[in-house]
Protein backbone atom coordinates (compact mmCIF):
# COMPACT_ATOMS: atom_id res chain seq x y z
CA UNK A 1 0.00 0.00 0.00
CA UNK A 2 1.42 3.71 -0.54
CA UNK A 3 2.05 5.86 1.35
CA UNK A 4 -1.09 8.17 0.20
CA UNK A 5 -3.23 5.10 0.86
CA UNK A 6 -1.83 4.20 4.58
CA UNK A 7 -2.48 7.77 5.54
CA UNK A 8 -5.88 7.84 4.51
CA UNK A 9 -6.49 4.31 6.35
CA UNK A 10 -5.19 5.77 9.48
CA UNK A 11 -8.01 8.01 9.29
CA UNK A 12 -10.63 6.61 7.34
CA UNK A 13 -11.82 3.50 5.57
CA UNK A 14 -10.65 2.91 2.14
CA UNK A 15 -13.29 3.59 -0.60
CA UNK A 16 -13.17 0.62 -2.61
CA UNK A 17 -14.74 0.28 -6.00
CA UNK A 18 -14.67 -3.75 -6.33
CA UNK A 19 -14.94 -4.83 -10.22
CA UNK A 20 -17.86 -7.72 -11.08
CA UNK A 21 -15.11 -9.91 -11.87
CA UNK A 22 -13.73 -10.23 -8.36
CA UNK A 23 -17.29 -10.37 -7.08
CA UNK A 24 -17.68 -14.05 -9.53
CA UNK A 25 -14.06 -15.05 -8.43
CA UNK A 26 -15.44 -14.89 -4.75
CA UNK A 27 -18.80 -17.17 -5.19
CA UNK A 28 -16.66 -19.60 -7.53
CA UNK A 29 -13.31 -19.58 -5.55
CA UNK A 30 -14.47 -19.47 -1.89
CA UNK A 31 -11.29 -19.56 -0.11
CA UNK A 32 -9.29 -17.32 -2.70
CA UNK A 33 -8.28 -13.34 -2.27
CA UNK A 34 -10.73 -11.94 -3.77
CA UNK A 35 -13.64 -14.38 -0.92
CA UNK A 36 -11.04 -12.41 1.39
CA UNK A 37 -10.90 -9.16 -0.11
CA UNK A 38 -15.47 -9.40 -0.27
CA UNK A 39 -15.33 -10.45 3.33
CA UNK A 40 -13.21 -7.98 4.38
CA UNK A 41 -15.74 -5.42 3.21
CA UNK A 42 -18.81 -7.06 4.18
CA UNK A 43 -17.04 -7.07 7.92
CA UNK A 44 -16.66 -3.48 7.89
CA UNK A 45 -13.05 -3.48 7.15
CA UNK A 46 -13.78 -0.82 3.70
CA UNK A 47 -16.16 1.32 2.24
CA UNK A 48 -17.39 -0.60 -0.43
CA UNK A 49 -19.09 1.71 -3.49
CA UNK A 50 -21.73 0.57 -5.72
CA UNK A 51 -24.15 1.58 -8.45
CA UNK A 52 -27.33 -0.23 -10.06
CA UNK A 53 -24.98 -0.28 -12.85
CA UNK A 54 -22.58 -2.90 -11.06
CA UNK A 55 -25.58 -4.61 -9.49
CA UNK A 56 -27.22 -5.41 -13.17
CA UNK A 57 -23.88 -6.47 -14.19
CA UNK A 58 -23.34 -8.77 -11.61
CA UNK A 59 -27.10 -10.01 -11.72
CA UNK A 60 -26.09 -10.75 -15.38
CA UNK A 61 -23.17 -12.73 -15.09
CA UNK A 62 -24.73 -14.97 -12.39
CA UNK A 63 -27.95 -15.87 -14.21
CA UNK A 64 -25.19 -17.84 -16.95
CA UNK A 65 -26.45 -21.58 -17.22
CA UNK A 66 -22.30 -21.95 -17.20
CA UNK A 67 -22.11 -21.31 -13.19
CA UNK A 68 -24.96 -23.53 -12.53
CA UNK A 69 -22.65 -26.41 -11.32
CA UNK A 70 -20.35 -23.83 -9.38
CA UNK A 71 -23.20 -21.46 -7.19
CA UNK A 72 -26.94 -20.83 -7.18
CA UNK A 73 -28.69 -18.38 -8.61
CA UNK A 74 -30.20 -17.68 -4.80
CA UNK A 75 -25.78 -17.48 -3.61
CA UNK A 76 -25.17 -15.14 -6.58
CA UNK A 77 -28.65 -12.71 -5.18
CA UNK A 78 -27.42 -13.00 -1.65
CA UNK A 79 -24.00 -11.69 -2.68
CA UNK A 80 -26.25 -8.26 -4.08
CA UNK A 81 -28.24 -8.45 -0.76
CA UNK A 82 -24.78 -7.97 1.02
CA UNK A 83 -23.54 -5.49 -0.82
CA UNK A 84 -26.69 -3.32 -1.16
CA UNK A 85 -27.03 -4.12 3.53
CA UNK A 86 -23.07 -3.02 3.76
CA UNK A 87 -22.21 -0.65 0.95
CA UNK A 88 -22.34 2.99 -0.04
CA UNK A 89 -24.64 3.55 -3.30
CA UNK A 90 -23.35 6.28 -5.44
CA UNK A 91 -26.12 7.10 -8.82
CA UNK A 92 -25.54 6.05 -11.84
CA UNK A 93 -24.05 8.44 -14.23
CA UNK A 94 -25.44 9.16 -17.42
CA UNK A 95 -24.29 7.02 -20.49
CA UNK A 96 -22.92 10.40 -22.91
CA UNK A 97 -21.42 11.53 -19.50
CA UNK A 98 -19.26 8.35 -18.63
CA UNK A 99 -15.48 9.11 -18.71
CA UNK A 100 -13.70 6.91 -21.83
CA UNK A 101 -10.90 5.33 -20.13
CA UNK A 102 -11.34 1.72 -20.62
CA UNK A 103 -10.65 -0.32 -23.66
CA UNK A 104 -13.66 -1.93 -23.12
CA UNK A 105 -16.25 0.95 -22.96
CA UNK A 106 -18.77 -1.64 -21.08
CA UNK A 107 -16.12 -0.91 -17.89
CA UNK A 108 -16.35 2.99 -18.13
CA UNK A 109 -18.98 3.32 -15.38
CA UNK A 110 -16.49 1.95 -12.85
CA UNK A 111 -14.26 4.47 -13.39
CA UNK A 112 -17.61 6.83 -13.17
CA UNK A 113 -18.15 5.24 -9.77
CA UNK A 114 -14.77 5.08 -8.33
CA UNK A 115 -14.85 9.44 -9.25
CA UNK A 116 -17.66 10.30 -8.39
CA UNK A 117 -18.09 8.02 -5.19
CA UNK A 118 -14.68 9.85 -4.23
CA UNK A 119 -13.04 6.14 -4.24
CA UNK A 120 -9.47 5.30 -3.24
CA UNK A 121 -8.52 2.18 -4.99
CA UNK A 122 -10.62 0.45 -7.85
CA UNK A 123 -10.06 -3.22 -8.16
CA UNK A 124 -10.53 -5.57 -10.72
CA UNK A 125 -8.28 -8.74 -12.57
CA UNK A 126 -9.50 -7.64 -16.03
CA UNK A 127 -6.50 -6.23 -17.26
CA UNK A 128 -8.09 -3.62 -19.55
CA UNK A 129 -9.70 -2.06 -16.85
CA UNK A 130 -6.18 -2.10 -15.09
CA UNK A 131 -4.25 -0.90 -18.10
Amino acid sequence: MTEELQQIAAHRKLRLVVDTNLFISSLLSPRGSERALIEACFAGKFELLYCEHLLQEIEDVISRAKFRKRFTVEEGLSLIDAIILVGTEVPDREEQKLPRICDDPDDNFLFALYEDGNGDLLVSGDKKVLK
